[in-house]
């Protein structure tokens, strides 16, 4: 069997005998959360952090029920969708949060994204993260899912200021001077 169907050659899409329209919000959603894990999954290749690396892998995870999630709001429009994230999810990502944030300065200014190249891998997850909050605003997700995936840029943004401080890489304030 063929991976290609053709059957979304004219901008359409099949999901659980629905069709859609590739340019449907829903739709998008799901593919940008894809895009999110994609970006990830580039990320945890270069993260030599054991740590962090399995905490890339458990995020994925989530993202993966996430888009199961989707998936069943698609399916069935007009129900409420099932929570796939809980709220001890949310919790352990703020939990994770918490840790990485005890090991930085604390945040004086907004910051130049520099850094070293593992660090910086995970700051373009950090962007990417925060479209696809953007996505799944109006989707109908459960509380604890949407918190969870708001979570995920601040989950990013410390861990990259843990690696570049771990690399003993100073960080760059703005300077609303440069000219």
């Amino acid at each position: 069997m063929a991976i290609y169907t053709r059957k979304g050659d004219k901008g359409r899409t099949t999901i659980k005998s629905r069709v859609y329209k590739k340019n449907r919000a829903l739709i998008k959603a799901i593919g940008q959360v894809d895009e999110l894990n994609s970006f990830i999954g580039l990320a945890y290749s270069h993260v030599v952090n054991i740590k962090i690396k399995k905490e890339l892998v458990w995020v994925m995870q989530k993202l993966a029920k996430l888009n199961v999630e989707l998936v069943d709001i698609a399916a069935k429009p007009k129900s409420e969708s099932k929570i796939r994230i809980s709220l001890s999810d949310v919790k352990k990502l703020e939990s994770i949060i918490d840790y990485y944030e005890k090991r930085a300065p604390k945040i004086t200014n907004f910051l130049v994204y520099t850094g070293t190249k593992q660090a910086n891998f995970i700051n373009v997850v950090r962007a990417v993260s925060r479209r696809t909050e953007r996505y799944l605003v109006d989707i109908g997700l459960s509380f604890e899912t949407f918190a969870f995936v708001n979570r995920l840029s601040d989950y990013f943004f410390v861990v990259w200021r843990f690696l570049n401080r771990k690399a003993r890489f100073k960080e760059v304030k703005v300077d609303y001077t440069v000219k």
